[in-house]
């Protein structure tokens, strides 16, 4: 069977569409379905995906061959903020399984599946539609294969080792802001900073690296799970990273960088040890950054323990449910 994934993202998009489409891959592939990508992106996403075949082209502007693609595959995952939802229901006449990343009920769907895997997903679709099914909650959580059986390491009882990641293109330029705030905070922190090929503040981070900064450029998936396994704290975005984070039980202080995250960031309010800083554009951001380091710091014996005390479990098989449960009604009809 082949399974084709439409999906968007580079340089000012980010990579968390990208991601957790491939996700999904890795999941029908472990079956042997063959899978293929087309993306609308720019060049900092060439070499995001290697094992699978991959096509960057703006499927959403240029429609000439798209339909005649669609019927060809068994299965078709949209990954979109950019679809319209004429284009969509285009997709629907030619080709009945359609399965659908969602954030915030963007649209009205056709007949087809639905994932979110957000901690709120179920609020997010209290009125739900009889054509279609709903995968939806941490279970149904899209993590990529090296998230899927990592083991979990426990923390130090004080911050000493900090992960600051922002993506592949930090398109708010944060990570300077908080290397900086770090070293004036404590230059004996230890800080692992992950940079993408996308970034722009490259000659700016060299500026404020210290012997105790580690400067990671485009890591494997495999790298930046052993790296967030090995911090005790990560400061981040409020994206796909901070289930990521959640996976491997590292406790987070994060920053609101796009709009669509706001359901996201609405889920995390009752986990302590998962701290919304605020929004990147807020009035002193630096300063409610550092107060919260502050907090965290004098309180992390608790924080880290209550991570593992925790009832939230974010397991890293997501991907592997929705693909059995998926295939199971795609055999049966």
């Amino acid at each position: 069977m082949k399974i084709k994934f439409y999906t968007e993202g580079g340089k000012n998009i980010g990579f968390g569409h990208i991601n957790r489409c491939l996700s999904l891959a890795q999941a029908f592939d472990e079956l042997n379905y063959e899978c293929e990508f087309t993306i609308m992106g720019d060049a900092s996403i060439q070499n995001l995906i290697t094992y699978f075949k991959v096509k960057i082209f703006d499927w959403i502007s240029n429609q000439e061959h798209l339909f005649e693609e669609l019927s060809k595959n068994d299965v078709v995952v949209i990954d979109s903020y950019k679809a319209p939802a004429i284009l969509i229901n285009e997709f629907s006449k030619l080709n009945k399984n359609l399965l659908f990343f969602d954030d915030y009920n963007r649209i009205n769907y056709p007949a087809g599946y639905i994932i979110n895997g957000a901690l709120n997903a179920e609020q997010i679709y209290e009125v739900k539609s009889e054509n279609i099914i709903y995968y939806l909650g941490p279970d149904y959580q899209t993590l990529r294969s090296e998230f899927w059986n990592v083991g979990i390491n426990k923390k130090q009882s004080s911050i000493k080792n900090i992960l600051i990641t922002f993506g592949g293109d930090d398109s708010r330029n944060l990570t300077p802001m908080v290397i900086n705030l770090l070293n004036e905070y404590n230059p004996d922190l230890i800080k692992t900073v992950i940079v993408g090929n996308s970034f722009t503040s490259i000659e700016q981070i060299d500026l404020l690296k210290s012997e105790k900064t580690e400067i990671v450029f485009n890591p494997t998936a495999n790298k930046i799970c052993e790296l967030m396994s090995n911090s005790d704290l990560a400061i981040c975005g409020a994206g796909q990273t901070l289930y990521e984070l959640a996976r491997v039980k590292t406790p987070v202080l994060f920053i609101g960088i796009a709009e669509n995250q706001e359901n996201n960031i609405k889920s995390w309010i009752d986990y302590p040890y998962f701290n919304f800083v605020g929004w990147w554009n807020s009035d002193d951001i630096i300063g409610r950054l550092r107060e919260s380091f502050k907090q965290f710091d004098n309180n992390f014996k608790n924080i880290a323990g209550s991570i593992y005390s925790s009832k939230l479990i974010i397991d890293g098989q997501g991907s592997k449910r929705i693909v059995e449960k998926v295939m199971s009604y795609v055999r049966k009809n």
